[in-house]
């Protein structure tokens, strides 16, 4: 009795209900230790990059779109932002500056593209699922627990995420460090006319 008792107990694999799919943390031990574990240890930091550089990136991006005259609408700022989070992943894909360690955003497909070494690259190339990307998944919640943006609220007179005064100043700050860049001046800019 005692045997068949073991036997009934141990767990056994059921028929595949899914079809296999791509990820890295397919037991979710990661998702234990950035959703529980970390916030604790660190509040309001996110450990999916070495730099910050992110933040002031994406408080650009926000601070670029309330600056022009365009639809105050989700699809709106998803069509703006995309091509610019795009090249972003390629400019840092591409280079080669010893303190610029760590992977872009999207690096799966962009890093896939580089390799190729086409001789253009096109801001509208589908580098990630997230219709938001990068700041979608993992930074828009993580600048709001420190004040960088105000997400999107409709009672508030809010239809889309924005930048507050403390993330202007981030905003402002990566406009200056990258006025020089060629990716400021050949991509990103083109980028805007593009959308704007």
């Amino acid at each position: 009795m005692a045997t068949n008792n073991m036997v009934d107990a141990v767990p056994f694999w059921t028929e595949k209900m899914y079809g296999p799919g791509g990820g890295q943390d397919h037991l979710g031990l990661g998702s234990v230790v950035t959703d529980r574990i970390l916030p604790r240890l660190s509040p309001g930091i996110n450990v999916l990059t070495i730099h910050p550089r992110y933040w002031s990136f994406y408080a650009f991006v926000l601070s670029e779109f309330w600056a022009r005259d365009l639809p105050r609408t989700k699809a709106a700022l998803r069509e703006w932002y995309r091509p610019l989070e795009c090249i972003y992943s390629v400019a840092c894909s591409l280079c080669d500056g010893r303190d610029h360690r760590g992977n872009p955003i999207g690096t799966r497909k962009i890093g896939s593209l580089v390799a190729t070494t086409p001789e253009g690259f096109d801001p509208r190339f589908d580098y990630m699922d997230s219709t938001m990307g990068g700041y979608g998944l993992y930074y828009a919640t993580v600048m709001q627990s420190i004040g960088l943006v105000a997400l999107a609220d409709p009672r508030l007179g809010l239809p889309v995420d924005a930048v507050t005064p403390a993330g202007q100043i981030v905003a402002d700050a990566f406009r200056t460090v990258i006025a020089e860049t060629e990716y400021y001046q050949n991509w990103a800019l083109l980028t805007l006319v593009w959308v704007g």
